[in-house]
């Protein structure tokens, strides 16, 4: 719930939401973590990030704001033990699977 400015909630549009409401296809997280307006979940599926990608820290080499769930194929083959962003960036350290 929040602002769901540039897709940081993905839900799939940049409306505000004043209750919790499910992220699809989330499912099977491992870890999550947040920035300013992005966010990112290390899942069974693969690694997914979502919300403004202004400065690339989607992690999909753009800088496209993403309203829902993108799988970001060239990490997805790592699980991430601890997720963390800021305003403009995005960090992740990995865990052997």
């Amino acid at each position: 719930m929040g602002s769901g400015q540039n897709g940081a909630l993905g839900i799939g549009s940049e409306e505000a939401s004043q209750t919790l409401r499910r992220v699809v296809p989330l499912a099977n997280i491992y870890s999550f973590g947040v920035g300013g307006d992005h966010a990112h979940a290390s899942t069974s599926d693969g690694f997914y990030s979502w919300g403004s990608g202004r400065y690339s820290q989607i992690g999909d080499n753009g800088c496209t704001m993403r309203l829902t769930p993108t799988r970001i194929d060239s990490i997805s083959h790592e699980r991430m033990a601890h997720i963390a962003g800021s305003f403009s960036h995005t960090l992740a350290l990995t865990s052997k699977l």
